[in-house]
């Protein structure tokens, strides 16, 4: 009973130590501005930020105030390294509005992604 404790407990420390050297991502994340101001999602407008490259893809949605943030699929961060910017901003049609739909599309620089530089801010040209 007591060598069925010791390589349960041993099984228990080995799950939570995890494989690999653990995550060496960074977490990314910023904000969204027109005109100097974040800008504001409403309820059936939506705007996604993707970052791409190393063979990797990224997409971060854009809450209500204009912020984001960008996780692994597990958790953790991006891995450090040059990637493209590219953001999707859309309106969908709606019986409660009387806004017009519209998809825009548009890529950006590429941006470098390392532990000192984490805050990816766009500002939107108001086109």
């Amino acid at each position: 009973m007591r060598a069925l404790r010791g390589v349960v407990g041993g099984l228990i420390l080995l799950a939570l130590a995890g494989c690999g050297g653990g995550d060496n991502g960074v977490v990314v994340g910023g904000t969204v501005t027109k005109g100097g101001s974040p800008i504001t999602i409403g309820d059936s407008e939506g705007m996604t930020i993707t970052l791409t490259g190393g063979g990797n893809t990224f997409t971060a949605n854009v809450d209500e105030k204009g912020t984001f943030a960008f996780q692994k699929p597990a958790g953790g961060g991006i891995p450090p390294g040059k990637y493209q910017v590219s953001y999707v901003h859309y309106q969908n049609a709606s019986p409660y509005t009387k806004a017009k739909p519209f998809r825009h599309e548009k890529k950006l620089d590429d941006w470098e992604v390392s532990a000192a530089n984490t805050k990816l801010d766009i500002k939107l040209d108001g086109k």
